[in-house]
């Protein structure tokens, strides 16, 4: 599924962003929604595209992880092998005002009529 939508991924950046995607090696079945992910996935292609206006580096990764049986378990998982999907860009980033909002359904930064989400501040865009 990932690998389905490098293509479309790519052509939502500009041209001065590199799109470097790092796929496990092998394919890896989850049990999840796929529009859901792919929606997620288109979602923070555009947003770090707008949070890149002068160019930069958005990384996919896809790993395979296992959890410990003992420890701290991310997000009180239990202990076990997940798939692991990372989204890194080199965008300007949030500020800790924006951060307190990230889950916030309509929360945004982005003027009005220029889309939903996070992005560059307002006073970046033209």
């Amino acid at each position: 599924m990932v690998t389905d939508l490098f293509d479309l991924l790519r052509s939502l950046l500009s041209e001065n962003i590199v799109f470097d995607a790092q796929f496990h090696p092998q394919p890896v079945n989850v049990s999840a929604d796929r529009s859901q992910i792919e929606q997620v996935l288109i979602n923070l292609a555009i947003n770090a595209r707008d949070a890149m206006l002068q160019g930069g580096r958005l990384t996919l990764r896809t790993a395979l992880r296992t959890l410990p049986i003992e420890g701290d378990n991310f997000r009180d998982l239990p202990p076990g092998r997940y798939c692991e999907l990372s989204v890194t860009d080199t965008g300007v980033g949030m500020s800790p005002e924006v951060q307190a909002h990230l889950f916030e359904p309509f929360f945004t930064t982005k003027p009005k009529g220029r889309g939903t989400g996070l992005g560059s501040p307002p006073a970046r865009l033209s």
